[in-house]
């Protein structure tokens, strides 16, 4: 059962999980990490089950 949520609640930190989306064949399944949200501000995420050609998992967290 899907939890809903307010206005004023958060999605930082759930899955947000795509099926059929006719607006792009980039979000077709892909599962995203919500990691900023906000009214305001809208959402931020990370697609965590497609490949990335350009940039590995271990460079995009690598610790500065």
């Amino acid at each position: 059962m899907l939890e809903s949520h307010s206005a004023v609640d958060s999605f930082v930190g759930d899955l947000m999980v795509a099926t059929q989306c006719g607006a792009s064949r980039f979000f077709y399944q892909a599962v995203v990490l919500i990691t900023e949200h906000s009214a305001e501000g809208g959402a931020v995420g990370y697609v965590i089950n497609h490949p990335f050609d350009t940039l590995s998992l271990k460079e995009l967290f690598r610790e500065r």
